[in-house]
């Protein structure tokens, strides 16, 4: 399991726009990129993750969503 502490402070916003960039990062574009990476791993292993800013019980999975224009 990952605890993925502060690297999404919201549960929506911060996972469906991991590139966004938010306030409270002390470097919003590093954050972006690591949440972008880690993500990223976290989905392409499968791996449970514990978020502490998400609704209760705050675990569970990423999985990567690829939308085209048709």
């Amino acid at each position: 399991m990952c605890l993925i502490g502060d690297l999404s402070h919201h549960p929506v916003l911060l996972l469906e726009r991991p590139r966004s960039q938010f306030i409270y990062d002390l470097d919003p574009l590093q954050a972006a990129v690591t949440r972008v990476t880690v993500l990223g791993m976290l989905s392409k292993e499968r791996m449970t993750l514990y978020g502490g800013h998400f609704p209760w019980p705050g675990v569970g999975h990423v999985a990567e969503e690829y939308l085209c224009n048709l």
